[in-house]
């Protein structure tokens, strides 16, 4: 896979390692947000919706426009480091109306921390 392909709000299945044991990983959905030298920022997605005891999961509106194949949510504090090996397959792209919803987030995420 070219890594050129690979671009920011696209949703791909990715090589993730497990929290708790980071010699293990699945591949699972991830939406990439940034790109910097060869290494991407990405966020987990699930289907579990979002708990309201845990600030920064987002609910993806236009779940099937983007491809994904159930109702999702964008887990915005669960940021990912992944290299261009560790993506398997390509899954769409985000909407706009959810990348404005998850840049709203990641913007706040960002402001709280300064």
């Amino acid at each position: 896979m070219d890594d050129k392909d690979i671009k920011p709000y696209d949703l791909w299945f990715a090589s993730v390692a497990y929290e708790d044991d980071p010699s293990k990983a699945d591949d699972r959905p991830v939406l990439v947000i940034d790109e910097k030298r060869g290494i991407y920022a990405a966020l987990k997605i699930t289907r579990t919706p979002p708990r309201e005891s845990f600030w920064g999961e987002y609910r993806v509106q236009k779940w099937r426009q983007a491809g994904l194949s159930d109702p999702s949510t964008i887990r915005i504090s669960k940021f990912l480091r992944l290299e261009p090996k560790d993506f398997r397959r390509k899954i769409g792209t985000l909407r706009m109306v959810d990348i404005a919803g998850v840049q709203n987030y990641i913007d706040r995420l960002y402001r709280n921390t300064l």
